[in-house]
């Protein structure tokens, strides 16, 4: 049975984390962390990561993508009008 964690980072995203095919290399696995449309692999992770606490998980999602990675899109909302997509 596979592990999958979910979490939330602490501006309130909900991330879920499960071992996956590494995209690149076949023949290993990666950390994926998602949260809607974005995807984070980490291919260096703890081996007992199901097991570790939130805080951990957001430690090891931090130092694998720099912060306006993890903040992108979240700023400026759209108004009534605008016209960009």
């Amino acid at each position: 049975m596979a592990a999958v964690r979910t979490f939330r980072y602490p501006g309130g995203r909900v991330w879920t984390v499960s071992l996956t095919p590494n995209p690149t290399q076949p023949n290993q696995r990666v950390l994926r962390f998602s949260a809607g449309a974005r995807v984070i692999d980490v291919a260096d992770w703890p081996r007992d990561w199901a097991a570790q606490p939130d805080q951990a998980l957001i430690d090891i999602l931090r130092h694998a993508a720099p912060r306006g990675i993890l903040a992108a899109g979240e700023g400026r909302r759209r108004q009534a009008g605008d016209s960009h997509a």
